[in-house]
C-alpha cells in the first residue's frame, strides 16, 4: 500500500501545523499524528512526509497570520521534524528512484507473501519444511527457507505474547501483594514462589 494524496490527508496535516502554532496545543499529539500519517508499510513516505511538511507550514502560518515562506514558519518545523526524530527516530527519507521503488514492491509482495504462510497452523508449517527438504530441489529449498523464516516469526511472536502476559501477571501479583497485610496470605506467596511443595508438608 502506497500514500495516497487527498483532501482529507492534506487536512490532516493542515491541523497537525495549526495545533503546533497554539501556544497551549498538544505537541506530543501533534508528532504522534505526524508519525501515523507518514509512516506507511513500516516505513516513512516520501510523498506523505512532501505533503505533510507542506500542509503543516500552510496550517501553522495560517495559525500565526502570516505566510507559510516566512522565516518563523521554516523555524518552526525544524524544531517539529527534529524533535520527531529523537521521539520517533523518523527523518525525511530520500526521494525514492525507480529502481527503489521496485525494491520497495518487491519487499511489500514478499512481507505479504510471508503474513499469509504465517497464517497457517504452526505444524501444518513445520510438516511442510521437512517435505520440501526431503527433495531438495533449489525451488524446494527456497521455498522452504521462506517458511522456516515464517515458522521462526510465529515463535518469536508467541514467546513475545507470553513475556507481555507473564509482565501483566507480574504488575498484577505486585499491586496485590503491595495492599496485603495478611501475614498468612504473605507467607503462602513466599512459598509457593520458593517451590514449597504443600502436598509434602500435608497442606
Amino acid at each position: 500500500m502506497s500514500y495516497i494524496s487527498t483532501e482529507l490527508t492534506k487536512a490532516g496535516f493542515i491541523a497537525i501545523g495549526s495545533a503546533c502554532a497554539d501556544i497551549d496545543g498538544q505537541r506530543d499529539e501533534a508528532m504522534l499524528s505526524f508519525y501515523n500519517a507518514v509512516v506507511v508499510d513500516g516505513d516513512v513516505s516520501y510523498d506523505a512526509w512532501v505533503d505533510g511538511t507542506d500542509c503543516w507550514k500552510a496550517g501553522y502560518a495560517e495559525a500565526k497570520g502570516c505566510k507559510p515562506d516566512d522565516n518563523k514558519v521554516s523555524v518552526a518545523l525544524t524544531s517539529f521534524t527534529n524533535a520527531l526524530k529523537l521521539t520517533y527516530d523518523i527523518v525525511k527519507p530520500a526521494k525514492p528512484t525507480k529502481g527503489g521503488q521496485a525494491k520497495a514492491d518487491q519487499r511489500s509482495k514478499k512481507a505479504e507473501e510471508l503474513e499469509a504462510i504465517k497464517a497457517k497452523p504452526m505444524e501444518d508449517l513445520v510438516a511442510e519444511v521437512a517435505m520440501l527438504t526431503a527433495s531438495p530441489t533449489l525451488a524446494n529449498i527456497k521455498k522452504a527457507g521462506l517458511i522456516q523464516k515464517a515458522v521462526e516469526d510465529k515463535r518469536k511472536e508467541a514467546m513475545q505474547d507470553r513475556m507481555d502476559g507473564i509482565k501483566a501477571l507480574q504488575k498484577e501479583a505486585k499491586d496485590l501483594i503491595g495492599n496485603c497485610l495478611d501475614e498468612h496470605k504473605l507467607n503462602g506467596v513466599i512459598a509457593i514462589l520458593n517451590d514449597y511443595d504443600f502436598e509434602i508438608a500435608g497442606m
